[in-house]
């Protein structure tokens, strides 16, 4: 019989319930968010455990330190999670829920895995992250000329030209604020180039790198990003998944799709399936990278494919998705054989 142990994760105090197979609540306490008492309390439920919770902060440290632990582990989506919540809410309260969605296979997993690619994950986490603080620091600079109605190119982001360009601000106030936010600029771009180095030293290591970086657009960091962020590519069976797992599938809504005809038998109606837009939940830097490189391939390396998708009367959005699924799964394709990038089997009429 199996048991499913639902936990509501906090900062300090997690609650746990476990549950039987039969709906029989067999565990219901409260555990600080430490690792020995949280093992304690699972360990406290005999085998054959199933562990659920739902995608937070600690949830790659949680999946690690239950995986020995269990024959299961149910790291569900939040967002989908809430919808079926009710109007109460408390944490003995969420954790039940899990534990019984979970046992009535109401949860949407969130994946986790492939422990081996830590290292390249955090780089690329600090990469981002340093990224994020040099564009918010070169735009802080240019709000300050900005709102002068002062006009300055991208020399004011090297420290050699900052010197004469902040000169042309009124107050010594003001010229003060650019220069101290040019110093925090300078080391973090030279902490984000150590950051960059370490990260493409990390991909290196991964076999399928060398193959990503021959599809055209694809670029280190790109490369870096897409072994980080799939993970392990068995997990797709189809390319069909991985277009709605980076924002490429096509959201289709229908209602009253049969009707009986003349002769009284059930038949389907002949009419178009009404789309809805793109998935609105997916990986934001798959799509990110797969729908820039899209851009750039259409005016340059696939620009014979696009112009005879345009001639055929497709529209330049639906276009461009084409081409950014095309290329979403060459990638695909590449980490799960390993194969050479090849323009005359990516499109085989050519």
């Amino acid at each position: 019989m199996k048991h499913f142990i639902g936990i509501d994760v906090a900062s300090e105090v997690c609650a746990v319930t476990a549950m039987s197979n039969s709906g029989q609540v067999l565990l219901q306490c409260m555990a600080k968010t430490e690792a020995n008492e949280l093992k304690t309390a699972v360990k406290s439920v005999s085998k054959p455990r199933i562990v659920v919770f739902e995608e937070c902060c600690q949830a790659a440290w949680l999946y690690s330190i239950f995986e020995p632990l269990c024959e299961d582990i149910i790291v569900c989506n939040p967002k989908k999670n809430k919808d079926l919540s009710g109007h109460s809410k408390s944490d003995k309260s969420d954790s039940y829920n899990l534990a019984e969605r979970a046992r009535g296979g109401h949860l949407s997993r969130v994946w986790h895995g492939c422990e081996e690619l830590h290292i390249l994950r955090e780089r690329l986490k600090l990469y981002e992250q340093l990224t994020k603080e040099s564009t918010s620091l070169k735009n802080k600079i240019k709000a300050v000329f900005r709102g002068r109605g002062i006009t300055v190119g991208d020399g004011i982001y090297t420290a050699d030209k900052r010197v004469e360009l902040v000169k042309s601000l009124p107050f010594d106030a003001q010229r003060e604020r650019v220069l101290c936010s040019g110093e925090l600029l300078d080391e973090v771009s030279k902490r984000r180039e150590k950051a960059k180095l370490a990260l493409v030293e990390a991909a290196r290591k991964h076999p399928r790198f060398d193959r990503l970086m021959e599809i055209p657009q694809i670029g280190e960091i790109s490369a870096a990003s897409i072994i980080a962020t799939v993970g392990s590519a068995e997990r797709f069976r189809t390319r069909k998944q991985f277009w709605s797992y980076c924002g490429f599938a096509v959201v289709t809504h229908e209602t009253g799709q049969f009707a009986i005809d003349d002769f009284g038998r059930i038949k389907q109606k002949d009419r178009k399936i009404r789309t809805r837009g793109l998935v609105r939940q997916y990986n934001r830097q798959l799509k990110y990278i797969f729908k820039n490189a899209a851009v750039k391939l259409c005016s340059q390396d696939w620009m014979e494919q696009y112009e005879k998708l345009r001639s055929n009367g497709v529209s330049v959005e639906n276009a461009k998705l084409t081409i950014a699924r095309k290329i979403s799964a060459v990638a695909l394709k590449i980490l799960k054989t390993g194969e050479h990038y090849d323009e005359k089997l990516v499109f085989s009429s050519k």
